[in-house]
């Protein structure tokens, strides 16, 4: 003869739909509460957490190429809008504007000024604009005004010359005959001091010189910003690593 559910006492009953519910058939309700509870132990925990760090660990040095590469490139873009800006500040203006810069910071601004009396710009023979000024920029009446600053992304600055003249000798780029014959080559240029570099001059007709910006990043990464004088085309390399403090002063006596 069956038995039926409705026929049990009702503590056999909800029992029994506690059973069903908790899934362990015909296992005690104290042992089914006394699973679900269970978790993990203390040395099981630690051992995830030592798998973790361990993975955290090798994964970080892998992810800082990208990242430093990738400030150097946001630098090296907002360089170049600041010097598309000055030539189109120069020729909307009519004006001289000029494009300064600070190395070993992160500091980088425009100035505006009039064109200096009795100066006066000619093509040579090979193309590059020859300029003759007989005025100063401290002269009266060519007063410089501020109308743009701004800064580098964080852990970017800009090099000193001759950091990245030490870099084209080594890269094979610069003959060692040439490395004394660079303008605006200084040696143990002190990093970080107030000392200025020249500016890149923009003419109201919109040409300038040659100039070359290098901008230096976390990991001895660089990168260089390419000034076209006669065309104003403004390009920028790929990062590159920067060589050590020996290769440096390697290069250099070499140079010498």
């Amino acid at each position: 003869m069956p038995v039926y559910e409705s026929s049990l006492p009702p503590a056999f009953r909800e029992r029994k739909r506690w059973n069903r519910l908790v899934g362990t058939g015909n296992v005690g309700a104290g042992q089914a509460v006394g699973s679900a509870r269970g978790g993990f132990s203390l040395p099981e925990l630690l051992i995830v957490l030592a798998i973790l760090t361990t993975m955290t660990a090798f994964a970080l040095p892998s992810m800082r190429g990208p990242l430093d590469k990738s400030r150097l490139r946001s630098s090296a873009t907002s360089v170049k809008a600041a010097i598309a800006k000055a030539r189109a500040t120069a020729i909307r203006r009519g004006c001289d504007v000029l494009f300064r810069y600070q190395p070993g910071t992160d500091r980088w601004w425009l100035e505006c000024s009039g064109t200096p009396f009795g100066s006066s710009a000619t093509l040579t023979t090979d193309g590059a604009l020859d300029e003759r000024i007989t005025g100063t920029e401290s002269s009266p009446g060519n007063k410089l005004e501020v109308i743009h600053e701004g800064q580098l992304p964080t852990g970017c600055w800009f090099i000193e010359p001759v950091m990245a003249e030490v870099t084209r000798a080594n890269s094979g780029l610069l003959p060692d005959a040439q490395a004394d014959s660079v303008p605006g080559l200084v040696e143990n240029a002190p990093i970080g001091s107030d000392r200025e570099m020249e500016p890149i001059r923009f003419r109201p007709n919109g040409r300038s010189r040659d100039a070359e910006i290098q901008i230096g990043g976390s990991r001895n990464f660089a990168v260089k910003v390419n000034v076209r004088g006669l065309t104003g085309s403004i390009s920028y390399t790929a990062p590159f690593r920067l060589p050590s403090i020996d290769q440096q002063d390697v290069v250099r006596e070499g140079a010498i």
